[in-house]
C-alpha cells in the first residue's frame, strides 16, 4: 500500500528518512514536500497536497505535526482509494489557543531563532548536537516571514467541524513528552471521533524522527496486517477489580478517559528477557476486533490471588498462555493452554485486552488477554516447560516476573 507522508513545519521531509524506511516493505512511502519560499496557509496547503493524492490505488495518509490540519481536512473530503489517516503529534484547532491574541506580533519582520536556542526548550532530553544540525539543514532553506506566516496559522487553525465527515480508521500517535502539543489536542479529537484509536510511545514531539522503528511497527500492526480493524490504543486503567470477569465486562462498555494514563503502568514499549518488546495493549478489545491473533496469555484470579507459571527453561514466572494453533480460535488456545500450563480450567473466559508484540527477529505478533476467576483451584503435575505454579497477592508479585506480563497485568488489574 502506498503511504502518503505529510511533513512537520520545515515542510521538506528531510527529518523522515529513518520512518520511511521503517514503513517498507508493508508501504510504499511518499513525501508531499511543501514550498519553503511562498507564504501557503492552510487552506493552499491543503490544495497543493491534494494534487499530490494517489488516484489509482489504495494509500494511507500520514499527518505530522504542522500537517495535522491538513491531513483532517483532506481525509474529511472522503478521496477515493483512501484506506485511514495517522495523525502524529499534531492537533485539530490551535495547541495553544491562549495565544491566539499575540497573532499580530507575528507580522513583525522578527528573525528565526537559531535552533540551538530553540530545540533544548521543544526536545528536552532529546536535544543533541546531531539532532540540533539535521534541524537547522531541514529549515535553512525557509525564510523567517515563511516561518512566521506559518506559526500565525498554527494560532489561528480550527478544523475540528471537519473531524465528524472522515469516515476512515483513523490512529493518533502520542509522545510522551511533547513540549508543543498538549494531551488536550488528542482528547478534542477523540471527542469527535469516538472511534479513533491512540499509542502514546516514549519521545518527543519530533516522534517520528526519534522512534522511527517503533511508530512505523504500531501504523503496520493497524494498516497493513490481516488484524487492522483494532481498538484504541491506550495505557488506560479500568476501575478497582472485584471479580476479574466482573471487571473484564466493565472495562467493555466503561466510559474512560480518553488518552487518561495509569501512573503505575510504564511507557511502552517494554523489553523483556529474550528481546521481545511490547509495543501496544489495546484496553479493550472491541466487538469484532477477534481477526487473526498469534497468541493468547490468561490473567487468572483465585480469591483475589494471580495464577502465574515458573518457566522451568527460561527461569521466570510468566501468565499462562502460549501460541494460537492452526485452526484454532483465540479463547479455546487460551483454555488448552491454561489447562497445559497450570492443570487449571476455567469456566468463563472473558476478553480484555489486545496487544501488540515484537519479537526478537523483527517479527510482529497480536496477541489475546483472556480474565478468569478460578472457583477452586485444580492440582498441578509439573511438566516438561512448567515447574511450578503459585497464586500470587497484586500487590507481591514474585522475581524474575516476565517484564512484559507484569505490564499487561497492571493494565488489567
Amino acid at each position: 500500500m502506498h503511504a502518503l507522508i505529510l511533513p512537520g513545519m520545515d515542510g521538506t521531509g528531510e527529518l523522515l528518512r529513518e520512518f520511511t524506511t521503517s514503513l517498507t516493505p508493508e508501504f510504499t512511502p511518499g513525501i508531499v514536500a511543501y514550498p519553503q519560499s511562498e507564504r501557503l496557509g492552510y487552506s493552499e496547503l491543503v490544495d497543493h497536497a491534494r494534487t499530490r493524492l494517489p488516484h489509482d490505488r489504495p494509500f494511507l495518509l500520514i499527518a505530522e505535526s504542522f500537517s495535522g490540519p491538513i491531513g483532517i481536512r483532506l481525509a474529511a473530503a472522503r478521496p477515493s482509494g483512501l484506506q485511514g489517516l495517522v495523525l502524529c503529534a499534531t492537533f485539530a484547532a490551535s495547541p495553544r489557543a491562549w495565544s491566539r491574541p499575540l497573532h499580530p506580533l507575528l507580522m513583525l519582520p522578527f528573525p528565526k531563532p537559531p535552533t540551538w536556542q530553540l530545540m533544548p526548550f521543544m526536545m528536552g532530553r532529546w536535544s543533541t548536537p546531531a539532532w540540533r544540525l539535521r534541524q537547522q539543514a531541514a529549515t535553512s532553506g525557509m525564510p523567517a516571514a515563511v516561518a512566521r506566516h506559518q506559526l500565525s496559522e498554527v494560532l489561528r487553525v480550527d478544523v475540528r467541524s471537519h473531524l465528524a465527515q472522515i469516515d476512515c480508521p483513523v490512529l493518533y500517535l502520542q509522545a510522551s513528552h511533547d513540549r508543543l502539543v498538549p494531551d488536550a489536542c488528542w482528547r478534542a479529537i477523540k471527542a469527535r471521533l469516538p472511534d479513533a484509536r491512540h499509542a502514546r510511545l516514549e519521545g518527543p514531539h519530533f516522534l517520528l524522527q526519534h522512534q522511527p522503528a517503533q511508530a512505523a511497527a504500531i501504523i503496520k500492526s493497524h494498516f497493513a496486517s490481516p488484524a487492522a480493524a483494532l481498538p484504541a490504543i491506550t495505557g488506560r486503567c479500568p476501575g478497582p477489580r472485584a471479580d476479574a470477569v466482573d471487571a473484564a465486562h466493565r472495562a467493555l462498555n466503561a466510559d474512560l478517559e480518553p488518552g487518561g494514563q495509569c501512573d503505575r503502568v510504564p511507557s511502552l514499549p517494554v523489553t523483556n528477557e529474550r528481546g521481545e518488546q511490547l509495543l501496544a495493549v489495546e484496553m479493550p478489545p472491541r466487538a469484532g476486533s477477534h481477526g487473526t491473533f498469534d497468541v493468547v496469555l490468561v490473567v487468572a484470579w483465585h480469591d483475589d490471588r494471580l495464577l502465574l507459571v515458573h518457566n522451568r527453561r527460561r527461569g521466570v514466572w510468566e501468565l499462562p498462555g502460549g501460541f494460537v494453533d492452526p485452526g484454532e480460535d483465540p479463547e479455546t488456545s487460551a483454555r488448552r493452554e491454561l489447562f497445559e500450563e497450570s492443570g487449571q480450567s476455567a469456566e468463563v473466559l472473558a476478553s480484555t485486552a489486545s496487544f501488540t508484540l515484537a519479537r526478537a527477529d523483527g517479527t510482529l505478533l497480536r496477541g489475546l488477554v483472556y480474565a478468569t476467576t478460578l472457583r477452586q483451584p485444580a492440582a498441578f503435575t509439573a511438566n516438561v516447560e512448567i515447574d511450578a505454579i503459585d497464586f500470587w497477592p497484586s500487590d507481591h508479585l514474585p522475581e524474575p516476573l516476565s517484564a512484559i506480563d507484569r505490564d499487561i497485568v497492571q493494565r488489567v488489574m
